[in-house]
């Protein structure tokens, strides 16, 4: 059902000073989904997330989010987001986990101003929501690199969006943490029903984690299961031969 499609992307195509980004990208994400996007260096996935999210303009193509043309989508609330290395940009303040997280429920017209009981109670269900409800008061430089990314996702949670964009979230993050992060992306997407787009240099890890993935190289490459993309010859012909992976499910 078309209600039911949250990111329509039409032929998107996008260059840098003339050089070719993404060529003729289609794909849609539907409610519910976690999606998973790929591709070696330089292949266009983070640009890709950004005309997703309005911050550059492709020059062909339209994107269409929650059924409505990006020109004129207004709703941003609806989509939270993660960013690449958004955990240094904050280690330079003396910032706490509760007003790291209270930051996601500024807007332009109450800029800094987020102490309305609605904002507080936003604050604490993001919080409760990634287990970090007890840590509110820390600094964030005294939590762990695992413990930081989960406030960022509290973060992104705050404004109660319908689908999580996360670029790269476990650069920086031990082993051990990882997996702890990533049950709780499974956690969102099965039990909150929020929808995820999640671009990852870790194939194998991806390819266990979400259901549908998408691999770009300027060009979606291939787009299915990840059964359906992994038995495929594209993931050699993109990173090489001798690669192996295996999809345990969960």
């Amino acid at each position: 059902m078309a209600n039911d499609v949250l990111v329509s992307i039409d032929n998107v195509s996008f260059r840098y000073n003339g050089e070719l980004a993404l060529d003729s990208i289609n794909f849609q994400v539907k409610k519910g989904e976690f999606l998973g996007i790929i591709g070696p260096n330089g292949s266009g996935k983070t640009t890709l997330l950004k005309i997703i999210l309005g911050l550059l303009t492709p020059q062909t193509g339209k994107v269409t989010l929650f059924g409505e043309n990006i020109k004129s989508f207004k709703q941003w609330s609806k989509i939270g987001y993660v960013p690449q290395r958004v955990i240094t940009s904050f280690m330079r303040f003396p910032i706490t986990v509760e007003e790291a997280v209270g930051m996601g429920r500024i807007n332009g017209s109450r800029l800094f101003d987020f102490t309305s009981s609605e904002d507080r109670e936003a604050i604490e269900e993001s919080l409760k929501a990634v287990n970090m409800g007890r840590f509110k008061k820390k600094l964030l430089t005294q939590l762990s690199g695992g413990q930081q990314q989960r406030v960022f996702i509290a973060r992104a949670l705050a404004s109660n969006p319908e689908l999580l964009i996360l670029d790269e979230p476990t650069v920086g993050v031990d082993v051990d943490s990882q997996a702890k992060f990533y049950q709780l992306l499974r956690d969102l997407n099965k039990k909150m029903k929020l929808t995820l787009i999640l671009v990852s240099h870790d194939i194998d890890v991806v390819a266990n984690e979400v259901e549908t993935i998408a691999c770009l190289n300027c060009k979606l490459v291939c787009h299915g299961t990840p059964k359906e993309v992994l038995k495929s010859n594209f993931i050699e012909s993109l990173y090489g031969k001798g690669l192996k992976f295996v999809v345990h499910g969960h």
